[in-house]
């Protein structure tokens, strides 16, 4: 029984690592194609972005290409009159689907991406056909909504840096001290670093108490979903105080004991 279960879960983590691959490679040349596919509705070349599409797709079959020409056409049309041609692609993320829940296609892949000019952002959602590599559906959102400002997620960035240093300064005083246990005190200022406030460009700030964060410090850069947390570093301002607090004593010990000397 033991020697099935064995069996079992290597095949298992076999399985997950070979999708976790495929799903890595199928990315790669999803955005590869994402990009190419852009960039010809940027340029107007509606024919080079039709040939990108899974045509002999069960779902597409049945789409007439007149059709699909001209809401291509439409999507380069509303892109240049509200974005201008100066416009930047991110890639944000890729999802993968293998069954039809959520109302999603079996055997899919969700591919979103970022506009952005100057002044405002959008998204486009790609779902691409996991069997033949090619697109199925296109979808834009011409949010127009007004791009962020970066100013306050730099500031805290840089000003959040503050609380690693000091998490690091107080993990240095107690390797010089001669407290014991030490590893039980590292593990507290690791741990020990809460309430986090979390700044999002778009959305703010946010406050959760029992969130911990690893040294108190963390951020994600990824355009205007950028996103810093700091936290509060109460087990290393308990230590840097205790500590401080039997240095002093020490160094009143060895006064008294240089007076009594004398």
């Amino acid at each position: 029984m033991k020697f099935y279960l064995k069996n079992v879960f290597l095949l298992l983590i076999l399985f997950l690592i070979t999708n976790s691959c495929q799903f890595y490679y199928d990315t790669i040349e999803y955005k590869k194609s994402s990009v190419e596919f852009l960039n010809n509705i940027m340029d107007g070349k509606i024919n080079e972005s039709v040939n990108l599409f899974a045509l002999e797709h069960e779902g597409l079959k049945q789409m007439d290409k007149n059709t699909l020409n001209e809401g291509l056409y439409q999507f380069h049309t509303d892109m240049i009159s509200q974005y201008g041609k100066d416009v930047k692609f991110t890639f944000l993320e890729a999802r993968k689907h293998f069954s039809n829940n959520n109302n999603s296609i079996p055997n899919s892949t969700n591919v979103n991406y970022l506009f952005e000019n100057d002044k405002k952002f959008g998204f486009v959602k790609f779902i691409y056909d996991d069997n033949s590599k090619k697109i199925l559906n296109v979808e834009p959102e011409f949010s127009n909504k007004p791009l962020p400002s970066m100013i306050m997620f730099y500031i805290i960035l840089l000003v959040g840096l503050l609380i690693p240093i000091f998490n690091i300064y107080v993990f240095n005083m107690i390797r010089k001290s001669q407290l014991k246990r030490k590893w039980l005190k590292y593990i507290v200022l690791i741990i020990l670093n809460f309430p986090t406030i979390k700044y999002f460009p778009l959305e703010g700030f946010d406050f959760q108490f029992f969130n911990f964060q690893f040294l108190g410090y963390g951020f994600s850069y990824y355009s205007i979903f950028s996103n810093v947390v700091i936290a509060l570093p109460i087990g290393a301002i308990y230590w840097f105080w205790k500590l401080k607090k039997l240095q002093k004593e020490q160094e009143y010990n060895q006064f008294a004991e240089q007076l009594i000397e004398d």
